[in-house]
């Protein structure tokens, strides 16, 4: 079901729901032990909790936005759920739960190296979805394959001349992503949850490294806006005030006119505009009565 027509949708990424936990298995129904996991999409007025860190306003947006719901609805889902970090969410009755056509399952395997899922997809019946726990993330923690994709790595490479250059920025850039096998072990020991931003700044912090060939301008001490000072008439006692890069900058009326005379030039443009089109109707107008007397 869409979401109200009068507001503007809040990105998300596959609004689900996962089916999964330590006891699941089909090894019954496939003959070995399989450790799988599945999930479902949300149905129409389903509260949607995220896999990732979301702020209150946030988690109310995606669902108010995106559906139609009930504000009550998503404040006792957030205060029951995500805000005490609860992962298991099997007392919530999702409509697409216990639908076989509905529910996709296919190994942990799968899922963690992206391989494609329409291949691999398990065939399973009512009582084995049935067995599993709703859960609001996919415990698996993520592998290099997850990152890259299951495709061949691309072996071309830009010349060492195009990460060399020099640049020259105003703003110091900010810090290169750590490589994923300086966060591989932090997601493995909870799996399927997203890092903390405090722990992903101290990883940055271990691994980044200044770029040599970046050059960061720094701010001149008396530098001021000349465009707000300007030279002025004489007498003209305004000083130039320090700049600020952070505001858009006041530009000075031009000297020898003031508010009244501007105005006036304005309404005689605006004035011969008006005389232009008039007289430019008027001979079109003339120019198309000679042209049907000529045909009679």
């Amino acid at each position: 079901m869409p979401g109200p027509r009068q507001v503007r949708p809040v990105y998300a990424p596959a609004l689900v729901a996962f089916i999964g936990g330590s006891g699941w298995s089909l090894s019954l129904s496939l003959g070995g032990d399989v450790s799988p996991i599945g999930w479902f999409p949300l149905g129409p007025r389903e509260v949607y909790v995220p896999s990732y860190h979301v702020s209150r306003d946030y988690f109310k947006r995606v669902n108010v936005n995106n559906t139609v719901i009930q504000n009550t609805t998503i404040t006792n889902v957030y205060n029951n759920y995500y805000s005490s970090g609860a992962i298991n969410i099997d007392t919530i009755d999702y409509a697409n739960r216990h639908r076989e056509q509905a529910v996709t399952v296919v190994p942990r395997t799968v899922f963690e190296n992206a391989h494609p899922v329409r291949s691999a997809a398990m065939r399973i019946d009512r009582q084995a979805i049935s067995t599993g726990e709703t859960l609001r993330i996919a415990p698996i923690a993520p592998s290099t394959r997850s990152v890259i994709g299951s495709g061949e790595v691309a072996k071309a490479q830009p010349t060492p001349e195009v990460f060399d250059r020099r640049v020259v920025a105003r703003n110091p850039p900010p810090p290169a992503e750590p490589p994923f096998s300086q966060r591989e072990n932090l997601l493995r020991k909870q799996p399927g949850r997203t890092l903390e931003p405090a722990v992903v700044e101290t990883v940055q912090d271990s691994t980044s490294k200044r770029r040599k060939n970046i050059r960061v301008l720094e701010e001149p001490k008396d530098a001021v806006d000349i465009r707000a000072s300007g030279s002025g008439p004489a007498g003209d006692s305004a000083q130039p005030q320090p700049l600020d890069r952070s505001v858009e900058p006041k530009r000075r009326p031009e000297p020898g006119k003031t508010r009244n005379d501007r105005q006036a030039v304005q309404q005689q443009e605006q004035q011969q505009a008006q005389e232009r089109r008039k007289a430019d109707s008027e001979r079109r107008s003339t120019a198309g009565t000679a042209a049907t007397q000529g045909r009679q």
